[in-house]
């Protein structure tokens, strides 16, 4: 059975550079199919989207098996740019490829038509400039009951 590509998404505020570790060790054990790691245009959820979805695109077109794998924020992102590229999709369109599995790694994971900002309870995060720490609003056990 052919490897399939690994596809990493990272984070917001983080670069494709954070998961070269990864590959190197994934090379180093003679991987034979390239792992990617995407640098994202940032410009919003929408357009990271399109993105990604893009990309995968062009690695499922040439009927290769593709493993996404998202980190944090890249989580949300990932979930909607698998969509309509996964193998028993492109099985019923008699096409080969396809995301065989999506890894969520640190990763935030929405329920369907969810937002990030709603699994926060609608509170943004704000900034704590006495410790430069964030501060959710919210006391220690507060968001079990959201």
């Amino acid at each position: 059975m052919d490897q399939p590509t690994l596809l990493f998404i990272p984070g917001a505020w983080h670069a494709a550079d954070g998961f070269e570790d990864v590959r190197a060790s994934l090379a180093s054990r003679k991987i034979k199919n390239p792992t990617i790691a995407l640098l994202l245009p940032s410009i919003g959820l929408a357009d990271d989207t399109l993105h990604v979805h893009n990309e995968i695109e062009k690695l499922v077109e040439q009927g290769k098996k593709v493993v996404v794998i998202a980190h944090s924020s890249g989580g949300m992102v990932g979930a909607g740019a698998v969509k309509g590229h996964s193998c028993s999709e492109r099985k019923q369109e008699e096409k080969k490829g396809g995301v065989i599995m999506l890894v969520y790694m640190a990763a935030f994971v929405s329920l369907k038509g969810g937002s990030l900002l709603g699994m926060l309870g609608g509170k943004y995060f704000t900034m704590d400039k006495s410790t430069d720490m964030l501060d959710s609003q919210y006391r220690l056990g507060e968001l079990e009951r959201v």
